[in-house]
Parts: structure tokens; C-alpha cells; sequence
């Protein structure tokens, strides 16, 4: 093949995946825009079309974006498709921080309160970063790669948060554990504005401490050897991306509390069309998650019309797919 041919073949390539990644980032906007605004009105008064819920245009492509990338580095960093931040139990753990931090609040006090909810947003980034860097302690080898004693661990971990925070929840009373519940089961409704801000700021943080990184960590996750070579600190490269997963994860967290499955659909759906090249691959994982999320959030609302949390009911289609994926490989 002379050189003419593999560059219009090249261009050919590119041009397809631009388009993929562009239809994408289109139908997501629109079924975005459109359907948040028929979040109050239904389709019953679609003249009501401009009322948009702005809260909502920020916390489901924030959450989608930061689900979606947070779980797809993790699926190529240990190079396992299983791999989901809700899997590794960094939800639960959130939720056992909540639960201790809330049993010392008194709901009756508006200082206690307004502490109560100036300091979840903080706590929920700090802890879920800890957690990482914790699965990544217990999985490390001396080879200096990401071993399958990651997800190991991290299954192992959830396990036992999950077994913790039902003992802790019993120490609740009814307002308590009903506030933890909330997160627990995930919302799509926080209006607190300094949840927001935090959110915002950490999620904008992740991706330019990504971008500095990104060049290694294709490396790292292309050839372990070569990257060593190169005198890249695998080990360092690895810890910074489960530095910014576990940050990305808080995120998520803060805005909807507990979200199952959504990351691993996401990431899977980006590797199947892109494959490692990341420049595309980490973007659309982003983009599928948030239109996983709009579109859950127009079925619950709008279709079956039920009490449900909107984020309960993406494991129904979640858990099939995971266990798609187990007998696949």
C-alpha cells in the first residue's frame, strides 16, 4: 500500500469517527434540552417548552461526563471491561462517611445543618479519592502494573462497606436515615448551591489534570515496557489516574448520590467504537452516560411516570449487560 492510500484511507477513518462522536454530541443535546424542559410540564403543555430546569442542564452531563470518563480510565488502566468506580464500592464508602458525619448533626439546628451541608460536598470528594488510592494499594505489584487484584479488591471492599453502612444506618433516626436513603438510592434534584459550585470546580479540575497527563497514560496503557523505557513512572501515571477517577466519582456523588452500572454501559459503549483511541474513546464515554441519564430521566418521568429515583432504575438495564459482559469474557 503506497502512501497516498493510507493517508485517504487514514482521513477516511478520522472523518467516520468525527462524525460518530459529532451525531452523538448532537442528539445528546437535544434530547437534553428538550426533555429537561418537559420536566415540569409533560407533554401535555408542550407550549411550556422554555421552561428549562437549569439545575438539571448542569448536574446530568456533569454526572454523565464524570461517570462516564471515571469508569472507562479504570477499564484501561487494568485493562478490564468489568471495571465501574460503583462496582469498586467508592459509593459505598460515601455513604458510610454521610452516615457518620449526619449521625453528629442535629436537624433541628439550622447552624448544625448549614455545617452539615457545607462540609458532604468536601467529604465526599476527600473520601472517594482515599478509597482509590486505597484499591490501588492493595492490588499493587512489584511489577508495577494494575494486577486483577484490583477489581478483586475493590468487590472485596464493597462488600464490606455494604455490610458497614447498614450497621451504622441502624443507629439513624427516621429524618437521618431518610436523608441517607436519599443518597443511597441516587436523585436527580439537588438544588444546593454550594454543591453545585463544588461540583464544578473539582469536575473542571480532573480534566486539566488529565490533559497534563494524558500523553503517558496512553502510553503506560499501550505498553508497559515501552513507557518504563521512556522513563515514564507507570506506577505514579497509575495513581494519578485513580486519583482524578476517585475525584470525578465525588463529583458524581455530591450531585446524585449513589449511581450503579451507569459508567461501566458508558465506558464499554466508547471502547466498542473507538477502541483505545482515546482523543474520541474518553469523550463519548462521557456523551453515552449522559444520554443514559436523560433518557432514564424521560422514561421515569414522562413513560412509566413512577416514584422511583431516576438513577434506581439504570441498574435494570445495567446489571444485564454487566452480566453480558462476565460470560463474554
Amino acid at each position: 500500500m503506497n502512501s497516498k492510500v493510507f493517508k485517504d484511507d487514514y482521513k477516511k477513518i478520522s472523518l467516520k469517527k468525527w462524525i460518530i462522536i459529532s451525531t452523538l454530541s448532537v442528539i445528546t443535546v437535544l434530547f437534553l434540552f428538550f426533555i429537561v424542559s418537559l420536566s415540569s410540564s409533560g407533554f401535555n403543555e408542550i407550549s411550556l417548552l422554555w421552561r428549562v430546569n437549569k439545575n438539571l442542564l448542569i448536574i446530568i452531563p456533569i454526572t454523565g461526563f464524570s461517570l462516564g470518563i471515571s469508569s472507562y480510565l479504570i477499564q484501561q488502566m487494568s485493562s478490564n471491561r468489568l471495571a465501574d468506580t460503583s462496582i469498586l464500592g467508592i459509593g459505598n464508602i460515601n455513604l458510610i462517611a454521610l452516615m457518620l458525619l449526619i449521625i453528629a448533626v442535629d436537624f433541628n439546628s439550622n447552624y448544625d445543618v448549614n455545617n452539615y451541608k457545607n462540609i458532604y460536598p468536601f467529604l465526599f470528594i476527600i473520601v472517594s479519592m482515599l478509597t482509590t488510592v486505597s484499591i490501588y494499594l492493595l492490588s499493587y505489584n512489584s511489577k508495577k502494573n494494575i494486577s486483577r487484584k484490583f477489581i478483586i479488591s475493590g468487590l472485596i471492599l464493597n462488600f464490606a462497606f455494604i455490610a458497614i453502612s447498614y450497621s451504622v444506618n441502624s443507629l439513624l433516626s427516621g429524618g437521618k436515615a431518610a436523608a441517607v436513603k436519599s443518597f443511597a438510592n441516587g436523585f436527580l434534584d439537588n438544588s444546593e448551591p454550594l454543591s453545585m459550585y463544588v461540583s464544578l470546580s473539582f469536575f473542571v479540575i480532573a480534566l486539566i489534570w488529565l490533559m497534563f497527563i494524558f500523553e503517558k497514560f496512553k502510553i503506560c496503557t499501550s505498553n508497559n515496557e515501552i513507557a518504563r523505557q521512556l522513563g515514564i513512572n507507570t506506577s505514579n501515571v497509575y495513581l494519578q489516574i485513580l486519583l482524578i477517577s476517585g475525584m470525578l466519582t465525588g463529583v458524581s456523588y455530591i450531585l446524585v448520590g449513589n449511581v450503579t452500572f451507569l459508567g461501566l454501559i458508558a465506558g464499554n459503549v466508547a471502547f466498542n467504537i473507538y477502541k483505545k483511541d482515546y482523543k474520541f474513546s474518553i469523550p463519548t464515554s462521557g456523551i453515552v452516560a449522559t444520554l443514559i441519564l436523560t433518557l432514564t430521566f424521560f422514561f421515569n418521568k414522562n413513560i412509566i411516570n413512577s416514584v422511583i429515583n431516576t438513577t434506581s432504575i439504570i441498574p435494570i438495564f445495567g446489571i444485564p449487560y454487566f452480566l453480558y459482559l462476565i460470560f463474554k469474557e
